[in-house]
């Protein structure tokens, strides 16, 4: 028998768990190159992700992911029961090294590339093949190279943008204990997580030092939901490089500790609804409680810098703090007191009600069911909340050349403002990197 160009191996009975959430689910992977290659200085990349579990006779089971990008999903079967009987073996030449699997019924094998040096790692994000990781080697990646594998999953505000919020008391009892915990200044929001399989729905509570920053994530309308990276202790946020750390919390003892923090932290709907209501429970604060939790003083508790008008003759100087999130004092002032700018805004807020057939007197954003009698806090929402205002603040900054050093470090202009844009088609604000696909799917 001629057996060149074959290779024999022995067959291992092997398996993968959650076979249907895994095919549908996505992973972000994640490391920093520098070591490898200083032209390369992060890379990141979302990838199908299997966990395969592969029995070898008397020596347990060996555990190894299997990493490919979405495309080569073609390859596999698409009916599942072809998963049921599966076998791997190993091989290797003298340059790389091979985990093959062995779809039985169907007489179909895939050739994974095994990783297993240091050198093999920058071939994930620079080769598109199958590629498979024992579950020891990401050990020593994570800690010369910051590896991981994360799931991710799409997060969107139930209603992403309102003008007035509601604050509440989290009030927290433990009778056998003896024990009370209590915070004020407490926003509630609903937020869902939508992966391949479905959706998730989420209670988000966000303290009045923090709302701020998170609304400022979902501020950019329906086309553009937040990338949510799934951590041991919660999820990761993270849109144009701006990231809030939110924990999940799935008991209720876990929450003292959090709202004593002011944290940030989400909990799971269902999970909420199964809480004793007579241990957790939140009160809606007094309007005059609630208007307490924005400080007076902008300048007080931190480093501040003065900030000048850069409109031509204009005056009007503010001493903001550098922690400080709320801006309204600056926008309210370029649309009050400077008609070029106030145009601009009030041109796009026209033409976006007239793209969307909605009235003069409610904002044009989906997801947004603000609506007023005057005209002007039309306008002034659709700028302030929207971004809209900063946005063209920067489109003025830019063509008359301004120097806003000052704006920048207040986060008046920031990296998440700069990847801001307003499509012209649509009106709806997105990245500038998710601007091309959404473009094309207008088409």
């Amino acid at each position: 028998m001629d057996k060149t160009g074959s290779i024999f191996a022995p067959a291992l009975s092997c398996n993968i768990p959650e076979l249907e959430a895994s095919l549908v689910n996505r992973s972000l992977v994640r490391a920093n190159l520098t070591s490898l290659d200083k032209a390369d200085k992060s890379s990141t990349k979302p990838f199908v992700r299997l966990e395969v579990e592969i029995r070898k006779q008397n020596q347990g089971v060996m555990y190894f992911t299997i990493l490919f990008e979405e495309s080569l999903l073609k390859f596999l079967p698409q009916d599942s029961a072809c998963y049921s009987t599966l076998y791997a073996s190993f091989a290797s030449t003298s340059l790389d090294k091979f985990l093959f699997i062995q779809f039985a019924s169907i007489n179909l094998q895939i050739r994974t590339l095994l990783l297993t040096r240091d050198q093999d790692l920058k071939r994930i994000f620079t080769e598109k093949s199958f590629f498979a990781v024992s579950r020891s080697t990401p050990t020593d990646w994570i800690k010369k190279h910051n590896f991981e594998t994360n799931q991710v999953l799409g997060a969107r505000l139930e209603q992403s943008t309102m003008s007035v919020f509601d604050i509440f008391i989290i009030t927290i009892r433990n009778v056998l204990r003896n024990q009370f915990f209590e915070k004020d200044n407490y926003t509630q929001l609903s937020m869902e997580l939508k992966e391949h399989s479905g959706i998730t729905s989420f209670y988000l509570y966000t303290h009045a030092t923090n709302v701020k920053q998170i609304l400022s994530l979902f501020a950019v309308s329906r086309d553009t939901s937040v990338m949510s990276i799934k951590t041991d202790p919660g999820y990761i946020l993270d849109i144009a490089g701006e990231k809030i750390s939110v924990g999940e919390i799935s008991k209720m003892d876990e929450i003292p500790i959090n709202i004593l923090r002011s944290s940030t932290f989400m909990i799971r709907k269902d999970i909420q609804q199964s809480f004793n209501n007579t241990e957790f429970f939140i009160t809606r604060q007094k309007q005059t409680q609630a208007q307490d939790a924005e400080p007076v003083n902008r300048t007080s508790g931190g480093p501040s810098v003065e900030i000048l008008c850069p409109f031509p003759s204009c005056k009007f100087k503010v001493v903001e703090n550098f922690d400080n999130q709320n801006y309204d004092i600056l926008l309210n002032h370029f649309l009050a007191c400077h008609k070029d700018f106030s145009k601009v805004i009030m041109n796009q807020l026209r033409r976006h009600q007239e793209k969307k057939s909605t009235k003069q007197n409610t904002c044009p954003f989906e997801n947004c069911d603000f609506t007023s009698l005057n005209v002007g806090d039309i306008e002034t929402h659709y700028g302030v909340i929207h971004k809209i205002g900063q946005i063209v603040f920067l489109q003025f900054s830019l063509a008359n050349k301004w120097k806003i050093d000052s704006f920048k470090q207040i986060g008046f202009i920031s990296t998440f403002i700069t990847s801001l844009v307003q499509c012209s088609h649509c009106f709806e604000v997105m990245t500038r990197a998710e601007l091309a696909s959404h473009i094309a799917s207008l088409r």
